[in-house]
């Protein structure tokens, strides 16, 4: 939920070992209990921003037409650069020199994760994956489903992002990374969200049904199908012009717990 809510923090291995003698799901709860914490510390500059925190696990590295854009800090948020109509636009997720094994990462643009444009909460969500051996994978747009071709980022005029902010819900405008150790040993399966999670988080994405509910329960079922089943929210930055971009698929079982969530601004309506 942190990350639904566009907080930032990174775990600094504070549980990497000595959690041996403790039960996976104590685990858990120790390390979300650091994260809450950690995320307290960011929002309030007595900790460092994830991108510039050397400790991080994955580094973002985001170009307008081949040129680095350097992040900025304001008050304890990150803001980049509004693009301009008609660049172009790339993200490079990168693996800290410290890293161990691969780790899955979710990259969102304006709440849509760049695979598959899925709207579904992060841990459910499809991830790249980052390894020794890859350390490092350029995004250029939202990749299709059909793992071979890539929605290029496009960037609406400024004209037609005015006219549809409102539509965007909550998460117009942002970037947001979440990262996941690989899951090894015993692997239980997450807990599932409670009912008053599920309205939570769909509430969150702000995703509305394409039909009119009968009743609360019907709206709230909708909602909740709408997060998980993909949604149909548009962006500032959205896909354009197809072009060539295979992926190969692995098998990742991710730690429940993120080891990193951050979040981007782009653009402020």
């Amino acid at each position: 939920m942190l990350s639904e809510l566009g907080e930032s923090f990174v775990l600094r291995g504070a549980f990497d070992n000595g959690t041996a003698k403790l039960t996976f799901e104590d685990s858990q709860v120790k390390k979300q209990q650091e994260a809450v914490k950690e995320a307290a510390r960011v929002k309030t500059q007595l900790a460092k921003f994830p991108h510039v925190d050397q400790s991080a696990p994955v580094r973002l590295e985001v170009t307008y037409d081949g040129q680095p854009v350097q992040v900025e800090m304001r008050n304890g948020e990150a803001y980049l650069a509004e693009p301009m109509e008609g660049q172009v636009v790339q993200m490079a997720l990168v693996r800290g020199a410290a890293a161990n094994g691969r780790l899955g990462v979710v990259l969102k643009v304006n709440g849509q994760n760049t695979l598959f444009r899925q709207t579904r909460r992060d841990f459910d969500c499809n991830k790249w994956i980052l390894s020794a051996d890859h350390p490092r994978i350029v995004v250029r747009g939202f990749q299709k489903e059909n793992g071979k071709t890539v929605e290029q980022f496009r960037i609406l005029s400024q004209k037609e992002s005015a006219r549809r902010a409102m539509d965007y819900g909550r998460y117009v405008g942002q970037i947001q990374l979440t990262v996941y150790k690989e899951l090894t040993g015993s692997k239980p399966k997450p807990a599932l969200l409670s009912e008053d999670d599920e309205d939570l988080v769909a509430m969150l994405r702000g995703v509305h049904p394409p039909e009119q509910p009968r009743n609360l329960n019907a709206l709230k079922g909708q909602l909740r199908r709408a997060g998980r089943d993909g949604g149909s929210l548009r962006g500032i930055i959205e896909g354009g012009n197809e072009i060539r971009g295979k992926i190969r698929t692995v098998t990742f079982t991710a730690d429940p717990t993120p080891v990193m969530a951050m979040a981007i601004k782009y653009y402020e309506p």
